[in-house]
């Protein structure tokens, strides 16, 4: 099985906080014998989301969305 988690939160992209959910959830992922084929990083702006969202429509099996990292 083949997943992609997308990240959201401008504060990512600007490099205000660093993404340690990625770590962690392809490990934890990885642990439960599911491929990690992409990691996705979008701003906060809906119509990215959605494009986004589309496009690891067409590439996973599973698909994992995680913002609210919070400010540093």
């Amino acid at each position: 099985m083949q997943s992609e988690i997308i990240f959201t939160g401008t504060e990512l992209l600007v490099g205000e906080v660093l993404n340690s959910h990625a770590q962690y959830l392809g490990r934890r992922l990885t642990e439960m014998g599911i491929e990690v084929i992409q990691h996705t990083t979008v701003g906060d702006y809906w119509g990215r989301m959605g494009l986004v969202l589309l496009q690891a429509l067409e590439r996973a099996d599973l698909i994992f969305i995680t913002g609210g990292l919070g400010q540093p």
